[in-house]
């Protein structure tokens, strides 16, 4: 028996010892395929037709590896028309944030304002805050704002010392004041009241501006210090829209022309807090103006249309509405902002006298998800 024992611990370290110089070689190996890998990927667009194919070549030849999964949610994402389609890109992303959170924990909690040790994290940093982008664009696209919440939450976990990519506190705020008329009962993120929701939005502002003024002495000397300033603009891009809700017309004003002054505002958002104040020739102006200043290859609701068929409604211009709702439907079909330009179409074509057609336009509108 005791022979038995001893030839079996024998063969087990045997085995031990094998696996022990088999090791290194197959990192060595898995390092040299993942180099190969981020080397094919330099210039390769997420619009690009040959792009899934390439991110299904990255995913077999090394499975555990983010980049492949990253490459084709990005595809899929860019290609979503409706729910099911930013459905499909959720599965890959989700591996993507899981398999880099596992390989590179380290170099994503990475802080320093030394050049060196900090550029050796920075690629992951990027590759973390795209990812996170996308999967809690696809999760607000499917109406899933909670699961949203739970990525940026994430990022947040991570304390970045500058997100790439991605703006956590600032989404959160976003996210909270978009499904500000819901309560706990239908997400548990949430507050119980509009007033409560809208507290947490700038809250959540407020927990941004504190960040970055926290991390400046870190970033100071690795960035340029125009580019440092954008990061509170970004920040005061959702306190203009916020305040402009709660008609603080002087806070918004400042926020606002903080924005203007350093070009950093919205055209579309402007629009709305003119439109807000009555001043609506000029809210047709920024409109217009959007339409030039805010074209993103990303499909989301171009909301500067619909704003403008709704003016030409109030003008007592329905026609012109109808025109233009018209033609920018058969330009982009059924892809987000379809309901809405649905929406707006019908009420042109209510005061138009075309009850019918203005209820075929709403019937459309509540089937598209």
């Amino acid at each position: 028996m005791g022979k038995r024992v001893t030839c079996s611990y024998r063969v087990l370290c045997s085995f031990l010892v094998m696996c022990a110089c088999l090791l290194p070689a197959r990192t060595f190996a898995q390092r040299s395929e993942r180099a190969a890998i981020d080397g094919e990927r330099e210039g390769l667009s997420f619009l690009n037709d040959k792009t899934l194919e390439k991110s299904r070549s990255f995913i077999r030849r090394d499975s555990t590896y983010f980049v492949g999964h990253l490459y084709q949610g990005a595809y899929l994402f860019f290609r979503a028309n409706d729910k099911l389609g930013f459905t499909k890109a959720i599965v890959p992303l989700k591996r993507a944030l899981r398999l880099i959170e596992m390989d590179y924990d380290k170099q994503l909690r990475t802080r320093s304002n030394n050049y060196v040790v900090y550029s050796d994290a920075y690629k992951y940093h990027r590759d973390y805050g795209l990812i996170a982008y996308l999967l809690d664009r696809s999760y607000q696209n499917v109406e899933m704002p909670d699961k949203a919440i739970e990525v940026l939450r994430h990022v947040v976990d991570r304390n970045f010392q500058l997100e790439q990519n991605v703006s956590a506190y600032n989404t959160i705020a976003w996210i909270y004041h978009r499904n500000r008329v819901y309560t706990s009962t239908q997400f548990g993120f949430l507050r119980n009241s509009v007033r409560e929701n809208v507290n947490m939005a700038n809250r959540y502002l407020d927990s941004a501006l504190i960040k970055i003024s926290n991390d400046l002495p870190l970033n100071i000397g690795l960035f340029d210090p125009s580019y440092l300033n954008r990061q509170y603009l970004g920040t005061y891009h959702y306190k203009a829209m916020i305040e402009d809700y709660k008609l603080e017309i002087d806070s918004a004003n400042y926020f606002y022309n903080v924005l203007i002054q350093n070009d950093a505002y919205s055209s579309n958002n402007y629009a709305e807090f003119k439109l807000a104040m009555g001043e609506l020739e000029m809210a047709d102006e920024f409109f217009k103006e959007a339409e030039q200043r805010e074209f993103s290859p990303e499909k989301t609701t171009k909301e500067y249309y619909y704003m403008r068929g709704t003016l030409n409604t109030y003008r007592g211009h329905p026609e012109a509405a109808d025109t233009l709702l018209r033609t920018v439907l058969d330009k982009q079909g059924s892809t987000p902002g379809y309901g809405w330009h649905c929406i707006g179409l019908a009420r042109a074509q209510h005061y138009e006298g075309l009850t019918a057609e203005s209820q075929e336009r709403t019937n459309k509108a509540s089937r598209f998800q």
